[in-house]
């Protein structure tokens, strides 16, 4: 087993049945994927993971939906490091 390298967490949120696959770009933290395949079966969830793997230039098999697999809102884990932009603290009073 090999040691993990540094990742990035990201919040994504995705558009199911969208006319075009695309990524939309950073909107208050949240990273915003357009799919056209439906949200059934994994069908989305695979697609976010293919486009945001030829989106960040990394193996399909390194990216990892952490949490929301049945939800617009994930949690996605990348196997490199990215800054997001507008993200919010998280240790804010």
């Amino acid at each position: 087993m090999t040691a993990k390298s540094s990742c990035t967490l990201i919040s994504g949120h995705v558009i199911p049945r969208a006319h075009t696959t695309c990524v939309e770009g950073w909107k208050n933290g949240h990273l915003r994927v357009r799919i056209c395949a439906v949200a059934e079966k994994g069908r989305a969830n695979k697609a976010v993971i293919e486009l945001l793997a030829d989106h960040f230039s990394v193996a399909k098999s390194l990216i990892e939906i952490v949490s929301g697999a049945k939800d617009r809102n994930k949690k996605i884990r990348l196997p490199i490091e990215i800054s997001v932009p507008n993200a919010p603290e998280v240790n804010k009073p």
